[in-house]
């Protein structure tokens, strides 16, 4: 379990982030903008890691004791799971302080998140009583209205320092950035890299993650490199020439994206509307081996040009998470 220690000598902070088992990095980000802080209890690669049913156990009581002790002025939840929105609620009730669901699209059961769709009546219910819900792209703000709750997009904050400038490796340096959850083509990025034997690929994720047969299976220049802690992931961005993040789901916006753009990096995502609207200068290619093939092989003789546009990507990606961060203040009152 992950517990971050009280900031400000001890003072309750104005907003809390509280995830239960994802990546810390967007809780942590997203806090930090607004003078808050987060907490993330067992994220991917807690060692040991108990079961699902021992692992919420623990959580439960963690988060009531967190909330206690803490005492902060608003509080951010992420789902799936649901089960510290509903504490989240409860806290919020009792101390009539505000409360926001952060619900990633497989709250929505998408993505192939079975359990969250079982779950879907508890999200409807707890949706429509907390003050906000935040959502990935307008579709899910879409269902949550429908629902009698009222949501906004929320996107990444910035985490990277200036970007240091992108040198050209040779073979061609890809990071593919993935966690092999069921909406990406793990299995067609690897077949593009076998039409591309003068680029190297580097593939993020858990392998004991992997469908199977995937890695034994995989070309030569195809490196599986885990699950990254965030030196080693940031130290892998700054060293790519191109990043790679895809998704057969068309209302999720992927963190690998917006990571990309802030460190720099020219970027080839999934053709979907809102990947466009959001990623204007990245190249949007199919989730199939051959679109992917010649996504990267445009990406590369275009690299001066997209190394060139990434400022302006990362202007525009600024402007845009500057205005969302102040419409949150509001709905949780903050100064």
């Amino acid at each position: 379990m992950v517990r971050a220690a009280p900031i400000n000598g001890g003072a309750a902070p104005a907003v809390l982030f509280l995830a239960w088992g994802a990546v810390g990095g967007r809780s942590t980000e997203i806090a930090g903008a607004l003078g808050g802080q987060a907490v993330c209890l067992f994220p991917p690669g807690a060692s040991p890691r108990p079961g699902v049913l021992m692992r919420y156990a623990r959580s439960s009581v963690e988060t009531v004791r967190i909330l206690r002790s803490m005492r902060p002025a608003a509080l951010i939840v992420t789902n799936p799971p649901v089960i510290p929105g509903l504490i989240g609620l409860g806290w919020s009730r009792i101390t009539g302080r505000r409360i926001a669901l952060d619900s990633h699209p497989g709250a929505f059961g998408a993505m192939e998140d079975q359990a969250s769709a079982r779950l879907l009546p508890v999200h409807r219910w707890l949706a429509r009583r907390v003050d906000v819900s935040l959502v990935a792209a307008p579709v899910w703000q879409e269902e949550v209205e429908a629902w009698g709750g009222r949501a906004m997009v929320l996107h990444e904050a910035p985490a990277w320092d200036p970007p240091a400038p992108a040198v050209l490796h040779d073979p061609f340096r890809i990071l593919y950035v993935g966690t092999f959850a069921g909406d990406e083509p793990a299995r067609e990025v690897c077949d593009a890299a076998r039409l591309l034997p003068d680029c190297r690929l580097l593939v993020t994720g858990d392998p004991a993650e992997a469908p199977d047969g995937l890695i034994g299976s995989a070309p030569e220049n195809v490196r599986f490199v885990g699950f990254l802690d965030t030196p080693a992931y940031r130290e892998e961005i700054a060293r790519a020439d191109l990043v790679v993040t895809l998704t057969t789901e068309p209302g999720s916006v992927m963190r690998a994206a917006y990571e990309a753009v802030y460190a720099g990096r020219p970027l080839v995502i999934s053709d979907w509307p809102i990947l466009r609207e959001l990623f204007p200068t990245a190249i949007h290619v199919r989730n199939d081996a051959e679109g992917l093939a010649h996504g990267i092989r445009q990406a590369r003789a275009r690299h001066p040009e997209l190394v060139a546009r990434t400022g302006v990507a990362r202007d525009l990606q600024l402007a845009r998470f500057q205005a969302q961060r102040d419409e949150l203040a509001r709905f949780l009152d903050l100064d």
